[in-house]
């Protein structure tokens, strides 16, 4: 990953947090997020990643789901945090899916 931001001149531009969600997570809170890309596969990476950045994400900005379509964990955190919101998801690809905030 480092690599691929390295090529397109981004490393200077983003803070990479290695380590587990519930550790990482609290060291950083942003302002404001345009695209929240969430690839986990298990229920409490994906419960945890939507409960702590979903409220970041701008109005008409985007939640992408990396792993909605293969992983039951995934889904399953997915369909109980949408079960109250008013969103629809759009299938990318056989794994992938995202909706609009």
């Amino acid at each position: 990953m480092r690599k691929l931001f390295k090529k397109f001149d981004l490393l200077n531009r983003l803070k990479l947090y290695e380590g587990w969600f519930t550790d990482t997570f609290k060291t950083w809170e942003p302002e404001k997020i345009s695209i929240l890309h969430i690839d986990a596969d298990y229920y409490t990476s994906v419960k945890l990643s939507l409960e702590t950045f979903y409220k970041y994400v701008s109005p008409g900005g985007y939640v992408v789901l990396d792993d909605y379509g293969t992983y039951g964990g995934c889904k399953k955190a997915v369909d109980n945090f949408l079960s109250t919101k008013n969103h629809t998801l759009v299938r990318i690809d056989r794994t992938g899916y995202y909706f609009k905030k």
